[in-house]
């Protein structure tokens, strides 16, 4: 299983196999830094997610309590005024809303976490160490040295989409579009029977998964 490996870094790393310009990430050391950078981005992502859905909270609980006013019967505004005024308690509410919940709402809608994200995603800290994000051609690369793996060892295919490789189950399981762009690589390398096998493999994930993904 160790040898398989060696082939595929080998196969990642020889740019003779695709015609990039770009650094090409060839080794563990590089996807790991990059493992590394992503884990920045993924703290990033769930404190934004945070502050996001606390907003959105919020917002959904002021307008909750709104239309709560309005089921008490007909909305129009004539027939809302006169609930308002004849029930003491419906005026706090309208008073606190407009000036305690606003308030509350306005002073959430200046934080803003989507900054601590680019900065974890542009790698503060990491491009000192020579870690740079991957580009286009390395994804290109990596499924290049993936249709190769595949065609060298005939790997079954069923198996590889479900991220079981040489027997060892994970849970990096391929979708429907993941198995047409390798499929459209083997077609681009001349591999044309892997490619057709991508492609039919593409159809039946693309029919289980009910057409999100193509």
């Amino acid at each position: 299983m160790r040898s398989c490996w060696v082939l595929f870094f080998l196969l990642l790393g020889m740019g003779a196999l695709f015609p990039v310009e770009a650094e090409v990430y060839t080794s563990i050391h590089d996807l790991t830094a990059v493992f590394a950078l992503e884990r920045q981005v993924v703290t990033a992502l769930t404190n934004y997610l945070g502050d996001m859905e606390a907003k959105i909270t919020r917002i959904r609980r002021y307008l909750q309590e709104y239309e709560q006013v309005l089921a008490e019967g007909p909305a129009t505004e004539e027939v809302v005024v006169e609930r308002l005024a004849g029930n003491p308690v419906h005026a706090f509410h309208l008073m606190k809303r407009i000036t305690v919940d606003w308030k509350h709402i306005e002073n959430q809608a200046k934080t803003d976490y989507w900054r601590g994200v680019v900065e974890a995603m542009r790698g503060v800290g990491m491009g000192a160490m020579g870690v740079h994000l991957p580009k286009d051609e390395d994804l290109q690369g990596a499924a290049q040295a993936l249709v190769r793996l595949h065609d060298v060892y005939n790997l079954n295919m069923t198996q590889l989409v479900r991220g079981n490789v040489w027997g060892v189950e994970s849970a990096a399981e391929m979708s429907a579009q993941d198995c047409l762009y390798m499929g459209k690589h083997s077609f681009n390398l001349g591999m044309y029977p892997r490619a057709i096998q991508w492609f039919e493999e593409a159809y039946i994930l693309a029919g289980l998964e009910a057409n999100v993904t193509v």
